[in-house]
């Protein structure tokens, strides 16, 4: 319905009313009807009277585009002075006093009785209203942190301000009009605030490493650790024939030692002076946690993909694990994080040459039936244990764990299992270090019974061999008694920072000592690891 059809029916309901109302002083005996009457018409005038102005406003943005999220920051003359001065930074801002236009940051306005009122602008609003708000203050807040980090005299960010800028034309009609109107808009346009919070890509808290024991190396650089292998045996004793019984009844051990070498691991960053103290986000917190998380990666990926092999078994030099490496500039050589340890999949490859029964292409048997087969390649007394106890792990790719495993009626997900079943009591030994008793990224169970955890270092761009060689799309799955392998800490990570006086910037180097290792040696008896490779998903 037309303005107009809306406004010809709405006089005729009017001119109605009154001739009802005529109508009512002469027929006093249908005054009860005619009061019910007149009454359903008003109602009819007040619904098409609502009707004409939603007619009238739609007709309006049809025109300009706006919306009522964009009326929210419209500048009325009457309302705004012609130069405000900000609440927050007290920098003054010229603003726009025509009707249309958008304010882009928040001012005090005066309201009706001459008070002056704070109202938030498009850009610095807390709460945005729109998914372009939202965008264009994302866009706002990156270009405000990286100009903050350099010096004043040298602030320029081009790639950033053509992106806001393209983001902000591509916006409704009254936020794109001010960008596209005129060329050659400056970054004077653009405010070089920003909220106090800093966005992420998003980050996997890695923990994998955590599944063993952590032991404290103590002072000095090298530990011995006694070891002992072999077995006492026991024989039916007969009576002695001559004084001294027969040597071959005589049981012995196996002594030896592991030595224990820590490794040293080092991160380092760099941050302009005047940078960490003029940024709106706190720039030292923010370094010490990226580099907190950047050990946990390290610790995990070498726990999962590291090798000690001259040749490193992947092709490590163009293996950017899941995007967390910062790229392949660098990788590869003997500074490489996944030189520092043997990890599983490497000593899993070392046991399969030596009793070929380390790991397995389980390509054609990816099933609950084809994991159980895999898990009798490890040493029956990793899975029996004493006093019911399992310290074996099935740890599994994400993406293997999603695209197949989670269908597995073998499988028991947390819900089936309760948080006081007896799974969870006296299957893990260690309910005071983590929540509920669980291992870091524990999804849930096998047959009731082996703990399931995802490897995340373990990633599906693996080849059909199991090896990472730079374009593949399978993955693999780990099979280890975890009270077999320990981690070793001669020096928990300290960052440290120095200052550098002549450029005017500060230096944070993070250090740690430490290294993974098992507690056997990789010998054909040894069987505590197997790796299932070649799955899809």
């Amino acid at each position: 319905m037309s303005v107009d059809e809306v406004e010809k029916r709405a006089q005729e309901l009017a001119k109605m009313i009154a001739d009802v109302k005529a109508a009512k002083d002469v027929q006093g005996s249908q005054l009860g009807q005619l009061d019910v009457a007149v009454k359903a018409m008003g109602d009819q005038l007040v619904e098409l009277r609502q009707a004409q102005e939603a007619v009238k406003r739609a007709a309006l943005e049809s025109r300009t585009g706006e919306t009522g999220e964009e009326r929210a920051y419209l500048i009325e003359q009457r309302s705004v002075d012609t130069t405000q001065r900000s609440a927050h930074s007290g920098e003054r801002s010229q603003l726009a006093t025509d009707k249309g236009a958008i304010q882009l940051l928040g001012a005090f306005q005066k309201s009706a009785d001459g008070t002056p009122v704070w109202r938030w602008g498009y850009m610095d609003d807390p709460e945005p209203r729109t998914e372009h708000q939202r965008r264009v203050q994302r866009k706002l807040t990156e270009r405000a942190i990286v100009r903050a980090a350099m010096a004043p005299d040298r602030r320029r960010t081009p790639r950033l301000d053509a992106e806001l800028m393209d983001e902000l034309r591509g916006g409704p009609a009254a936020v794109s009009k001010i960008f596209s109107d005129s060329s050659g808009i400056g970054a004077e346009w653009i405010p070089d605030r920003a909220f106090p919070e800093l966005e992420r890509d998003i980050m996997v808290m890695t923990n994998f490493s955590s599944i063993f024991e952590s032991r404290d190396v103590g002072p000095g650089g090298t530990v011995k650790l006694p070891y002992k292998s072999g077995y006492t045996r026991v024989y039916k004793h007969g009576v002695p024939s001559t004084d001294n019984p027969a040597d071959d009844i005589l049981s012995s051990w196996t002594t030896a030692d592991r030595t224990i070498d820590t490794v040293p691991s080092v991160a380092a960053f760099q941050v302009d002076r005047d940078a960490s103290e003029d940024s709106i986000i706190a720039i030292v917190p923010e370094i010490r946690q990226d580099m907190s998380d950047a050990f946990a990666y390290a610790d995990d990926d070498t726990w999962v993909n590291g090798d000690i092999a001259a040749t490193h078994q992947d092709a490590i030099a163009t293996w950017d694990g899941r995007g967390r490496l910062g790229g392949t500039t660098g990788l590869g050589t003997t500074a490489d994080h996944r030189r520092r340890w043997l990890g599983l999949r490497a000593m899993a490859a070392d046991l399969q040459a030596l009793h070929s029964a380390g790991a397995t292409d389980q390509n054609a048997t990816q099933t609950a039936d084809g994991l159980r087969a895999a898990l009798l390649k490890l040493k029956m007394d990793h899975l029996i244990e004493s006093d019911g106890k399992v310290s074996v792990v099935i740890a599994p790719s994400p993406e293997y764990f999603f695209g197949k495993m989670i269908d597995w009626d073998e499988f028991d997900a947390f819900d089936n299992v309760g948080a006081l079943a007896s799974v969870l009591s006296g299957q893990l030994g260690d309910v005071g270090r983590t929540p509920g008793g669980l291992l870091p990224h524990q999804v849930g169970f096998l047959w009731g019974r082996f703990p399931v955890c995802l490897a995340y270092p373990l990633s599906g761009d693996l080849a059909a061999t199991g090896l990472y060689t730079g374009s593949s799309s399978t993955t693999g799955m780990l099979q280890f008694n975890r009270s077999r392998f320990q981690n070793w800490i001669r020096k928990g990570m300290m960052v440290e920072s120095q200052t550098e006086i002549k450029n005017n910037t500060v230096t944070f180097v993070a250090r740690k000592r430490s290294v993974g290792r098992s507690k056997d040696t990789v010998v054909a008896a040894t069987k505590s690891v197997h790796y299932s490779y070649n799955l899809t998903y």
